[in-house]
Formats: structure tokens, C-alpha cells, sequence
């Protein structure tokens, strides 16, 4: 048995040296250690084997990054220090409160700060801040709330623990402070082909929950169940398509209904249109979206608690029209 070191030749092959082994008795062996001597398209065959990944290699993941603001038990946001390093709760809904969700291709994500630009990572005691990402598993509990898991260690806020809250990792022992709810604030899908979908839960201004009945009609007395549960997918173009648990779309149809999406509107870009929503946060809200229609009106609970259309504008209007969504899923 010999070892031969296959340098780059010119061929574009660098940083890991490969080494080839020639095994007498292998017919991966006898395939690719023949090197000297061989004929013309060994080399151009070993080049090929070498641009495969290898089997331990990072999947690709989603082009899709969800910023959210992710809401302890003591009611207060995670929130990354302006030194780079520490980890906090705190009642603002500001930038430093604001988290990236990526997608690492495998069913985790990294959570990444977006005043800081660093990763929340777990040393196996606090949760800090740096340059290299933990991987984090969301493990839906109840009333769409999620506990984040690194390395067999969950994320708590001990709110318990001094003046304002600590962030800390433990082993969950199921008590208080292991669950949170993320926020949605924002929704970067990538590219127009993206097959992201985000299950959530619509709570109005007057904090109701957003439920569709089984005959289509939607009002804001809804519970954390199947029948309030509304999927938000990308439609191409930057806008939400907003599905209902009956499997129709909220549609701006001259005015707000569920509407069956057929094959004429799938095809047909201008009937299409009813069914877009952009879906902005508010800087005038705390961790709240406005979601507009291609009418340029908002989705809106009125004065009576009713769900509909209006296109009021006007600063004393501007509570009726202030949503939060809490996700219950993210399907990347």
C-alpha cells in the first residue's frame, strides 16, 4: 500500500490536500489508485470525485431568513448587548431586540443579532454573543410557543434571577421561563422561487385571535387552534399570499373575504392580485405589522371588533390596524 499527495496541478483544487490510496483488494482501490502509468482520463476522473461534497458537508439551506422577536416568560424581548458580547431581556422592541432566523438545511437554525451582527451561541451556561453560530432546534409547546434547544440545553429567561431578567442555558426541567414567543417582524424570502410557508396566529389590536369559520367568515374570537391558524407563503414578487385553515386565501375583493384560489387566478397575473398582501412592520407598534392589500387598504379591526377593509391613514386610525403575528411553525 502506498500514499501519493495529489497537488492542485493548476486545476483550481486547493485548501484540503486529498490523499488517494491504492487498496489491492478494494474496487474503489483499483478504480482510482491507478495513477501512474494510467490511461488519458484518470486524472480528469479523480478531479471530478474531488468537486462531489463530502458525506459530513453542511446541507444548503434556505434562501429564506424570518426576523423575529423572540418574547420570554417575564414578557420582556431577548436583546443582544451594544459590546458584542452580552445577552439580556428587555422591554424594548427596538433593533437590539430584533433576531435572524436561518435556515442551516437540516431542521435548525442559527439566531443571528441584527444591531450586532453575531450569532447567539451557547457556551453550556449563558448564552452569549460571537462570531461563530450555535445551532438552535424550535420545539413547538403549547399556545404557540417554542423552546430553543442547543446541544441538549435549552434557552431560559430567569427572569427570576436579578433586575430586568438573565438569559441563561439549562437542562429544562419543565418549569417556568423555557418557552417563547416569536414575533414576526419581517420575512426575507430570498428569491421568488422560495417554498418557505410560516404558520401563524393573527391577533388583532384588542388582542383577539384571528379565526376563520368553516363557511369562510373571519372574526377575532379565536383560541390557539387549527381553526385561527393562517399560513403565510411568498407569492414572487416580495408579497405574502395569507392562507386560511380551510385551505382559501384572504382575499381584497372589494372588500375582505376567503376566497377559493382556482386555476384562473393561479394563471392570470391581473386576477391574482386580490389575493397579495404586504405585510410591513410598524415602527409606530411594539413588535406589530400592517397588512396592506394591492388596493392599497389595510386589514383592520374596527370599533365594533369587526375584521375588514379600510383605507383610514390618519394617526388616530393608526391602533386599528396594528397586528401581531406569532409564529407557530416555520417550514423552510
Amino acid at each position: 500500500m502506498f500514499r501519493v499527495l495529489l497537488f492542485t496541478l493548476g486545476l483550481g483544487v486547493c485548501a484540503d490536500q486529498t490523499f488517494i490510496r491504492r487498496e489491492a483488494t478494494s474496487n474503489q482501490g483499483r478504480q482510482n489508485g491507478v495513477i501512474m502509468g494510467a490511461e488519458g482520463n484518470i486524472l480528469s476522473k479523480l478531479v471530478e470525485k474531488m468537486k462531489m461534497p463530502p458525506t459530513d458537508a453542511p446541507l444548503p439551506g434556505s434562501p429564506t431568513f424570518v426576523t423575529v422577536f423572540i418574547t420570554g416568560d417575564s414578557g420582556k424581548q431577548l436583546a443582544s448587548g451594544n459590546d458584542g458580547q452580552s445577552i439580556y431581556f428587555t422591554d424594548a422592541w427596538d433593533e437590539t431586540a430584533q433576531w435572524k432566523l436561518e435556515d442551516d438545511g437540516s431542521g435548525r437554525v442559527r439566531v443571528q443579532s441584527i444591531s450586532q451582527q453575531t450569532y447567539l451561541t451557547d457556551t453550556g451556561f449563558n448564552p452569549v454573543q460571537s462570531d461563530t453560530p450555535s445551532f438552535w432546534t424550535l420545539e413547538t409547546t403549547a399556545r404557540g410557543m417554542h423552546k430553543l434547544k442547543s446541544r441538549n440545553k435549552y434557552l431560559l429567561d430567569c427572569h427570576w434571577c436579578g433586575t430586568g431578567g438573565t438569559a441563561e442555558i439549562k437542562d429544562n426541567d419543565g418549569g417556568a421561563g423555557f418557552s417563547f414567543n416569536l414575533y414576526l417582524k419581517q420575512v426575507a424570502w430570498g428569491n421568488s422561487l422560495s417554498s418557505a410557508k410560516l404558520k401563524v396566529y393573527m391577533i388583532g389590536p384588542n388582542q383577539g385571535k384571528l379565526k376563520e369559520e368553516p363557511g369562510g367568515d373571519l372574526h377575532l374570537e379565536g383560541s390557539f387552534d387549527a381553526s385561527s391558524l393562517f399560513t403565510l407563503s411568498c407569492t414572487g414578487d416580495g408579497n405574502m399570499f395569507i392562507k386560511g385553515p380551510n385551505n382559501d386565501y384572504m382575499a381584497d375583493n372589494e372588500g375582505l373575504e376567503m376566497k377559493v384560489m382556482d386555476d384562473d387566478h393561479a394563471d392570470n397575473a391581473d386576477n391574482q392580485k386580490i389575493f397579495l398582501w404586504n405585510v410591513a412592520y410598524s415602527e409606530e407598534g411594539d413588535g406589530q405589522i400592517i397588512a396592506k392589500s394591492h388596493r392599497d387598504r389595510y386589514l383592520i379591526e374596527d370599533t365594533d371588533g369587526d375584521v375588514k377593509m379600510s383605507d383610514d391613514t390618519t394617526a388616530a386610525d393608526l391602533g386599528k390596524k396594528l397586528w401581531m403575528v406569532l409564529i407557530q411553525s416555520i417550514n423552510f
